[in-house]
């Protein structure tokens, strides 16, 4: 118990606190990587936007941005780079994580959740989806609620130049999770300890954070009339094919 709250101590910058904050996809794997940072460092959890919100246009609450202050904090939110959001995270001098997971595989994990509960996470879902078969409701998630994540996506790719971001990918997350949390351990100056990073890892194994049964490539078993109607809406942003890969559409979109 000692040694933890010397980490604790150690992290604490003057006044100021240090706080990792993860900007993310709902269904990347955030409830997971955000447990698991916590572990890792001892930090407490935050929240730092208002309550919670349907429609999901969800900002930054300066009050509780200033609860914060002097505590060490891990925060995951699913919101976009507003200028609100930016100017309070500049502001504060918050560093951010950008949570990101390929949409062919969000579009089946986000169907299977809704089914289990009603989860409202990227816009409303009214009472006739429930009535519909499960390629009517894959599609109705595309065209009404996948907007949302090319929004998010995009809004925060042009703030780079204007706050720290780090990207991370649910898929990466599975593959090489040691280099991953040290990355972010990093780039918040924290220090690196693999024996702790590896120590947190088995801890996580036997709690039920939601990520013990996620699945990634589960997308490919899409109809080709839903990759289509992926498609057809990054195709209306006409950005860098390069930011689109990092959701995992790798054909050219412009």
């Amino acid at each position: 118990m000692l040694k933890r709250i010397e980490r604790i101590k150690c992290f604490l910058t003057k006044n100021q606190g240090t706080h990792i904050f993860i900007a993310c996809f709902p269904k990347s794997g955030s409830t997971y990587l955000a447990s698991i940072l916590r572990e890792i460092t001892g930090f407490r959890r935050g929240r730092l936007a208002f309550g919670l919100s349907e429609s999901r246009g969800l900002d930054i609450s300066k009050k509780k941005i200033e609860k914060y202050r002097g505590i060490n904090t891990v925060s995951k939110q699913h919101l976009v780079a507003s200028d609100n959001n930016i100017h309070l995270l500049r502001k504060y001098d918050y560093r951010v994580v950008v949570l990101v997971r390929n949409l062919y595989d969000v579009v089946l994990s986000l169907h299977d959740y809704i089914d289990r509960e009603p989860y409202r996470t990227t816009g409303y879902i009214h009472k006739g989806y429930f009535e519909m078969s499960m390629e009517d409701k894959l599609m109705y998630l595309i065209r009404i609620h996948l907007p949302w994540y090319f929004n998010f996506l995009v809004s925060w790719e042009e703030v780079a130049d204007q706050i720290p971001l780090l990207w991370v990918s649910y898929e990466e997350i599975f593959t090489k999770q040691l280099q991953i949390l040290s990355s972010i351990l990093d780039f918040h100056s924290l220090p690196l300890d693999n024996m702790c990073i590896n120590k947190a890892v088995q801890v996580m194994k036997n709690r039920d954070t939601r990520f013990n049964v996620g699945k990634k490539g589960r997308g490919v078993g899409l109809l080709d009339s839903h990759k289509k109607a992926i498609l057809e809406i990054a195709k209306c942003w006409r950005v860098d094919p390069l930011i689109m890969e990092r959701i995992g559409i790798h054909e050219a979109t412009s």
